[in-house]
């Protein structure tokens, strides 16, 4: 019987980690540092809002949006279409950095940093990821007119008897992926370096869980400790993340992961 894959398995599994992102970032950096008139463009409509008022220094409407922030909030529902590998981390990462639109924005590094931390923690047996959870800003959805003025093409602050009107409503994004997508033997570590979990909202962190479907359910991944995992069979597995916040909630993200030789005809 011939089994099919999504795409973005395919690809992984023919490519390797290391050039995959070197492809994927080298197209995202020139976007980011050619596209002037983007960036020109969102300057111009929010020179006179007070972007210090902005949630975490972050507005997904002043960003360039390589992927849609609402499919990795953790709350969607868990789908191929969200589920997370080096294009869907360095997407939503790229995503959050372009839409700092104040200088209170924290918890981003270097864009090279995070391929060379990646790259220095692989070793045989192992198998590393990296990870974000990003709170960020978007308008309301009733924003213009009733919390912000839209006039000659640029934003202003609405205020009401001297009283300032918040458009914004906070969002999170919750988003972990392994290096590889492909992996031969049945067993390995797991391990999340403590520099390569990015975050803007640690404090609001209780704790983070791994299931790697292997029978043993969810187990604490804690950033910089690695952890034993062994299958029995090969095959496409998914591996689903969960973030548990310091109010009780919780956030899901997910990856599919091929133990074993992968045979594309087969």
């Amino acid at each position: 019987m011939k089994k099919h894959f999504p795409l973005s398995l395919r690809k992984s599994v023919l490519l390797s980690a290391s050039f995959f992102f070197a492809l994927l970032f080298t197209n995202i950096q020139a976007q980011t540092e050619t596209d002037t008139s983007f960036s020109a463009q969102m300057n111009y409509i929010f020179a006179n809002a007070h972007k210090s008022k902005v949630p975490y220094g972050i507005l997904k409407d002043y960003a360039m949006e390589f992927t849609s922030l609402a499919q990795f909030n953790g709350t969607a529902v868990l789908a191929d279409s969200n589920a997370t590998d080096l294009g869907a981390f360095y997407e939503v990462y790229y995503t959050l950095l372009t839409g700092r639109i104040h200088s209170s924005a924290t918890g981003f590094v270097k864009t090279d940093s995070i391929n060379n931390r990646w790259a220095g923690y692989r070793q045989p047996g192992r198998i590393t990821l990296a990870g974000l959870f990003f709170q960020y800003a978007r308008f309301k959805d009733n924003a213009a007119g009733n919390y912000i003025t839209v006039s000659s093409g640029q934003l202003y602050d609405k205020y009401v008897s001297s009283v300032w009107q918040n458009p914004y409503q906070t969002e999170k994004a919750f988003v972990i992926s392994p290096s590889v997508l492909q992996y031969d033997s049945l067993s390995f570590s797991i391990l999340l370096p403590a520099n390569l979990w990015l975050t803007n909202s640690g404090s609001s962190v209780s704790n983070i869980n791994i299931n790697v479907n292997d029978g043993l359910g969810y187990r604490t991944l804690t950033p910089g400790t690695a952890l034993s995992v062994s299958y029995s069979t090969t095959g496409s597995k998914e591996w689903i993340y969960r973030l548990k916040l310091t109010d009780g909630t919780y956030l899901y993200a997910h990856s599919k992961v091929w133990i074993g030789f992968y045979n594309p005809g087969t």
